[in-house]
């Protein structure tokens, strides 16, 4: 069974008082102030002295400045770090966030994560994340949960996965799929799968330089045109690839 801070979390207001959540696209009232809208939320949850929590919590996500402008004179990423406020209002341990990063231009994104792990770091805020966007979600999770099609494929700590699945090699020639099946018959290659045209390869700690002498001579007894070898370690984002991607054969 599910359990958060050790105790069964459905239908118990003891655990939902612990929890703030940042749901995607939130629909936020255009025509009153930021201040306003956190003052009506932190009543909501009957928080002491609402409008000095609002306050506290516009200086948390630095929007002291915003307090009083329209919710619809913000930009998105101001409206974001609204959105993160109205979840901080009740001075949650945990945050849930659905896509926190939606809808954001690369330096909006950037200022969320940076939020993101000042809040944890200062604050002492927990945060789960459920995001497609993975790249920017590599400088601040701990633990992962690789998820596809409602399905969990792996779980651990960053780290962890990057230990197992993290090393790899790009492999351009000019037919992949002919070659994939002769790659995996060396005994240190872990897997190997078809990333557009290119071939990715897992190989065992150690063998990098043997897999490196091979290749070549491999894909050209098979009649193949050698283009090329990068050696990479993986990004959040090709550790998905690798992983669930690999798994499905895709």
């Amino acid at each position: 069974m599910a359990s958060s801070f050790g105790e069964d979390p459905w239908n118990n207001p003891d655990v939902k008082a612990r929890v703030g959540v940042l749901h995607e696209q939130m629909e936020l009232p255009r025509h009153i102030r930021a201040l306003e809208l956190l003052e009506h939320v932190a009543r909501i949850y009957g928080v002491p002295e609402a409008s000095k929590r609002a306050r506290e919590v516009l200086e948390l996500v630095g929007l002291a400045d915003a307090a009083n402008r329209k919710i619809g004179a913000l930009s998105a990423g101001m409206k974001q770090r609204l959105c993160i406020a109205q979840a901080l209002i009740h001075e949650p341990e945990l945050v849930i966030a659905d896509e926190p990063m939606a809808n954001l231009d690369p330096l909006g994104r950037s200022e969320v994560i940076d939020l993101v792990a000042r809040l944890h770091k200062d604050e002492g805020v927990d945060f789960v994340i459920s995001s497609h966007i993975l790249p920017e979600l590599g400088r601040i999770c701990d633990s992962v949960a690789l998820i596809h099609e409602g399905r969990v494929h792996v779980t651990g700590t960053l780290d962890e996965l990057m230990r197992e699945f993290g090393r790899s090699f790009r492999v351009s020639v000019s037919d992949p799929m002919v070659l994939r099946p002769k790659v995996l018959e060396l005994s240190y290659v872990k897997d190997a799968y078809i990333s557009g045209r290119d071939l990715l390869v897992e190989v065992e700690e150690g063998h990098e330089d043997e897999f490196y002498g091979v290749v070549r001579s491999l894909a050209e007894q098979a009649g193949l045109e050698f283009y090329g070898l990068e050696s990479r370690v993986a990004s959040l984002e090709d550790l998905f690839r690798r992983v669930v991607l690999g798994r499905l054969g895709r």
